[in-house]
């Protein structure tokens, strides 16, 4: 799913030739992220990891020039911290993530943004991350963007996961015999990052 959507977004990138306004950029930041629980089973606290990425937005109606399309395609860094008895430890994921988003210019200075995320995660630093946890996962999130009308502009975004990072089989402690399929952790990021527009073009059709 996630290698399909970064397809299209380059394909929205050969397209761009259609559009009355489009605009490219670097971005980069910190992901401030932790876990939420149905069932509490681990003591856990947030940790400070990073995210590196680039973006492509696109205004399609002329005649809106405030509404946009955008997709930012991501090098996400997630974790959080596990609480032991004896210290902590910190648990990290690495993800190439695609995050499609529609956006909307509110005042000169400020803009709204909301879309979905799609992580793939190809690395961890737990042993047998691959096999306890998901390799992939689906998130929404909601953002802020400010001063986006320079060249040099800075954004806040919450990201909520709304499928489980956690998914294997539950045993019965007494006689070992199986439960069911458990499945639980969902991811809760705050990102902060600086974006760099890089290119501004503007089309006439």
């Amino acid at each position: 799913m996630v290698k399909r959507m970064i397809l299209l977004f380059f394909a929205c990138i050969l397209f761009k030739s259609n559009v009355v306004f489009a605009q490219f950029g670097l971005m980069a930041g910190t992901n401030y992220s932790n876990l939420r629980q149905q069932t509490p089973r681990i003591d856990t606290g947030p940790q400070l990891n990073f995210h590196l990425g680039l973006n492509y937005s696109w205004h399609p109606i002329e005649k809106i020039p405030n509404f946009s399309i955008r997709a930012d395609l991501l090098l996400n860094n997630k974790g959080y911290r596990q609480i032991l008895n004896d210290g902590h430890r910190q648990v990290r994921f690495n993800a190439m993530g695609f995050a499609p988003m529609l956006r909307y210019q509110i005042a000169k200075t400020t803009g709204l943004h909301s879309g979905l995320e799609f992580n793939y995660f190809f690395d961890g630093n737990t042993v047998g991350s691959s096999e306890v946890f998901r390799q992939s996962e689906r998130a929404v999130f909601l953002g802020i963007d400010l001063l986006n009308h320079r060249s040099v502009s800075f954004y806040i975004r919450g990201v909520f996961g709304i499928s489980p990072l956690l998914n294997y089989v539950d045993f019965n402690p007494l006689d070992a015999s199986i439960k069911g399929e458990f499945s639980d952790f969902f991811s809760t990021t705050v990102l902060f990052g600086i974006q760099f527009s890089i290119q501004d073009e503007k089309k006439r059709n």
